[in-house]
């Protein structure tokens, strides 16, 4: 065995001795799940040297796993205020502001809850998950055959108030898709769900941690799927300036 290999069987052995002493802990206890994406960004890093990314703006709102950290450095996954004036696709890398939900001295209040923020970008998925249903249904009922809809007819009728007007033969047509287009729909939908879920427990005012500014990769970014509006939701202007004043406050001669 050589001396890199008991290296790296040494440091499993001590990380699985402070998992299983301190399992409750809230920081270590994420030990094992971290240890092993880690290793997994690893292996990704040697096999994909020329990745894209997705290019966020100043003051982008992304949530990002910190991984397990040493001492009283943050830990885990936290929302993060992007700094960056200016990014591209290439940029493997990030200043941020991480974001907790506790006031602190060198702390900014950020303008508006992130689950209220999100719903601009929820609801209107949910509004064509309803438009895309009703037209896979008009279509099926009026341009291939009557069937009985039965505990379905009243959510029908709303639908039909709400999207009639908008409906068209040949877009139904291409969102029916031979009859696959339901199977599609409630893709989506369980999609949205499971942004809804996510997003319903940050519901508290939230602060940007302007004594704890981090250069990290994207790769740390976590996207639930693809319908996130990870890095699409955005802090107020106002309160960019306001954290622009508090790192001249923190870090710049008066």
């Amino acid at each position: 065995m050589t001396i890199q290999n008991k290296q790296i069987l040494k440091a499993s052995k001590n990380f699985e001795k402070v998992h299983s002493t301190f399992k409750n802990n809230n920081k270590f206890r994420f030990l094992p799940n971290w240890l092993e994406k880690e290793s997994n960004l690893f292996l990704s890093e040697t096999q994909n040297t020329s990745k894209s990314y997705n290019v966020l703006k100043r003051g982008s709102l992304i949530f990002v796993d910190f991984g397990i950290n040493i001492g009283s450095e943050l830990s885990n996954r936290h929302w993060a205020v992007v700094l960056n004036k200016n990014d591209s696709p290439k940029s493997r890398n990030l200043t941020v502001l991480p974001i907790s939900s506790k006031e602190k001295k060198f702390s900014v209040m950020i303008d508006e809850v992130i689950q209220q923020k999100s719903k601009r970008f929820l609801l209107p998925i949910l509004d064509k998950i309803g438009f895309d249903y009703f037209s896979i249904i008009h279509y099926a009922l009026t341009e291939i055959t009557p069937f009985d809809l039965g505990s379905a007819e009243e959510i029908y009728q709303e639908f039909l108030i709400q999207y009639g007007d908008a409906y068209n033969s040949e877009s139904a047509k291409e969102i029916y898709d031979n009859g696959a287009g339901m199977e599609k729909v409630e893709n989506t939908n369980r999609k949205l769900k499971d942004l809804v879920n996510h997003y319903q427990r940050f519901n508290k005012i939230s602060y940007a941690k302007c004594d704890q500014i981090k250069t990290i990769s994207k790769d740390r970014i976590i996207y639930i799927n693809e319908l996130d509006p990870c890095g699409k939701i955005k802090v107020s202007d106002e309160t960019l300036d306001r954290i622009d004043e508090k790192l001249k406050e923190l870090y710049l001669k008066n």
